[in-house]
């Protein structure tokens, strides 16, 4: 196998700007579980971390644009787009090379103690650096599983695995949150 059949395989072939990437039932499900954003919207300006909260606010919008109606073309590459920038920036985030870094001791690098989820409310375990970066490599493991059944047409498959990701994704970001130092 050499480098050109490799680059073929990732390819789409005869593909055309209006062809689905994912057929319509299964499009549906990805476009109303694109709602789940909006929590992790609402959850990052409780805890006044306006750069999460505009990044997840691009994601809602752009997951929802790309969904509706999800073809090859620049509605996709821009979805991808703005999940990459914002899982890189919460990432940055977490190791707090922005934002402030977690709002614990050193030993909480895993787990930092529990915090009120929405400001208020019942307390959760919170997420350090650590974990929040073990979930964010369940989640890309995740979505490249996703893509590898998408890439055989088991949409039936594929699905559900994408919608583990971005329900993961958003209790990730929400779980976060809290363990961050306060702005």
């Amino acid at each position: 196998i050499g480098p050109s059949h490799r680059l073929q395989r990732c390819a789409p072939s005869r593909v055309t700007q209006k062809q689905l990437v994912v057929p319509k039932p299964y499009s549906r499900w990805l476009f109303y579980s694109c709602g789940q954003f909006s929590m992790m919207t609402v959850g990052a300006a409780v805890h006044r971390r306006w750069g999460c909260c505009c990044l997840g606010f691009l994601v809602f919008l752009a997951g929802l644009n790309y969904w509706r109606h999800p073809t090859f073309g620049l509605r996709r590459y821009a979805d991808m787009a703005a999940v990459s920038i914002t899982v890189i920036y919460h990432m940055c985030v977490a190791l707090g090379v922005v934002g402030g870094g977690i709002n614990a001791s050193l030993a909480a690098f895993w787990c930092p103690p529990l915090r009120p989820l929405m400001g208020v409310g019942p307390s959760v375990p919170a997420l350090g650096p650590i974990g929040y970066a073990l979930l964010t490599f369940a989640f890309v493991a995740m979505y490249m599983r996703a893509r590898h059944h998408a890439s055989r047409k088991e949409f039936h498959i594929s699905t559900p695995w994408h919608l583990g990701v971005h329900l993961l994704g958003n209790l990730g970001n929400l779980m976060l949150y809290p363990g961050l130092r306060p702005k």
